[in-house]
């Protein structure tokens, strides 16, 4: 195995802050030590943090949301059966992509909810306005909640 000391990047995990620095060095260079990187599409970050991780999910789901709305979702003539396919195939493995790792706090699975129900009362038809309960529209769409899913993880 050849390493490649200008790609390779070292991370130290750890619960205390970083104080002392790593040396390693490889062919005559040392090689750079990182906080945090994104490697397969996840967020590894040196004190285990996850914020960054459950943000940049939402962010994505957030994205393909705006896209299929206003050509797919916002349509009436849609049945809702297809809705909740498209949630169950797309949105909610997005949402949920990596989770196995994740130690969630009540702050991140207020935020996964709160992403979560944004789809689901677009697609119930529903505004936050109507106030209809969380339980109500999944139920009503017979959806597990996503944190829920992670749980399982």
């Amino acid at each position: 195995m050849v390493i490649n000391p200008r790609k390779t990047k070292l991370m130290r995990v750890g619960k205390k802050p970083r104080r002392n620095m790593c040396v390693i060095r490889v062919k005559e260079k040392i090689l750079k030590q990182v906080e945090n990187f994104k490697y397969l599409g996840k967020h590894l970050n040196e004190n285990r943090y996850i914020d960054s991780e459950v943000a940049e999910r939402i962010t994505a789901v957030s994205r393909i949301f705006e896209a299929v709305k206003r050509g797919f979702l916002n349509r009436q003539e849609v049945e809702k059966i297809r809705k909740v396919a498209v949630f169950r195939l797309t949105f909610l493995p997005i949402l949920t992509y990596s989770s196995e790792s994740w130690t969630l706090t009540e702050k991140h699975q207020s935020r996964i909810q709160a992403s979560e129900m944004r789809l689901l009362l677009k697609i119930e038809g529903k505004t936050k306005r109507d106030r209809v309960r969380n339980t109500t529209i999944r139920s009503n769409l017979n959806i597990k909640p996503a944190n829920d899913v992670i749980e399982e993880n």
